[in-house]
């Protein structure tokens, strides 16, 4: 008979898809893991996985058990969640998030959540395995993690503004010659969000001239500001800029995008943790009155 350990550990190589990444998951070594699997295949008298180039695919009797035992599994690893919350002080939330995006729009909204938070700034890459292996709670981006047993919500869309210096004089229409005049700041070389607007707007190929490449949305912001040039940024890093008056929007009744949608990304097996769900509802802000420039208003998808 398979013990409650064997169980718990099938389920972490089912949904992390390899058995290394489900050791590190339960804080065991892999041959342990190993080793358990073997035996559990034993008392089931089938192969649950089949070893592959891209890791532990689950054999069909592999779905149909995990099928049968996850949400008992589930409902168990919640209760003891629950037990350890009753002997601890207050919950612990380990959060992934892109350094420009916790700055400029998590941080001033993580006060209300009420829990301890840990904070990873790495590469969505990196911090996606530490989800999946559990050293992560969360994590929030543009680009979803795709491991098994990961769910996902969907927080507002990531819209940009085309931003100049607060002194410079802007045409009141959108110009093409006088933008091709301008200097400009971008974040990479490829100028992917120059060419697609350049395509809405004029419909042609972008031929502008890039004065400064920098690679972090917050020093492009500092840069329009000390006069290097016109940039497109994000609307979250963007807002205070322009509240204040030290950036200016060009043309905000030309919006850009969407481009992308901010998802947070979490295992199944906490999606009942309140901590959780009230991140999604503190990082998701609804369209209300806009208290500053037009051009800064955040915009967020319609309840489904």
């Amino acid at each position: 008979m398979a013990d409650l350990n064997q169980l718990r550990n099938f389920v972490a190589i089912y949904r992390a898809g390899s058995v290394s990444l489900a050791a590190r998951t339960r804080n065991l070594t892999q041959p342990a893991v190993s080793q358990q699997l073997a035996a559990l295949e034993a008392s089931v008298g089938q192969p649950l996985f089949v070893r592959t180039p891209r890791g532990m695919v689950p054999t069909e009797r592999g779905k149909a058990f995990y099928a049968q035992i996850v949400e008992s599994m589930d409902r168990l690893e919640r209760v003891m969640r629950g037990l350890k919350r009753g002997a601890a002080h207050t919950p612990l939330l380990r959060l992934g998030l892109a350094p420009d995006y916790a700055c400029s729009f998590a941080l001033p909204r993580l006060r209300g959540l009420g829990s301890r938070v840990q904070i990873d700034l790495r590469d969505h890459r990196k911090q996606f395995v530490l989800l999946e292996t559990g050293a992560l709670d969360a994590v929030v981006n543009t680009a979803r993690a795709s491991g098994r047993g990961i769910s996902h919500r969907v927080l507002g869309e990531k819209r940009f503004r085309l931003i100049a210096p607060a002194d410079l004089p802007v045409p009141p229409q959108p110009d093409e010659a006088w933008l091709l005049e301008q200097a400009w700041i971008s974040v990479g070389a490829e100028l992917t969000l120059h060419r697609r607007v350049w395509q809405d707007w004029f419909g042609r190929n972008f031929t502008g001239e890039v004065a400064l490449i920098v690679p972090e949305l917050r020093a492009m912001l500092r840069a329009v500001e000390l006069g290097f040039g016109l940039a497109f940024l994000p609307e979250f890093v963007c807002q205070e800029g322009v509240t204040q008056g030290r950036v200016k929007a060009v043309w905000p009744e030309h919006p850009i995008g969407p481009v992308d949608a901010f998802v947070l990304s979490y295992r199944e097996v906490d999606g009942d943790r309140d901590e959780i769900q009230l991140l999604g509802d503190l990082l998701t802000e609804r369209p209300g009155p806009r208290e500053a420039d037009p051009a800064v208003a955040w915009a967020a998808p319609a309840p489904m």
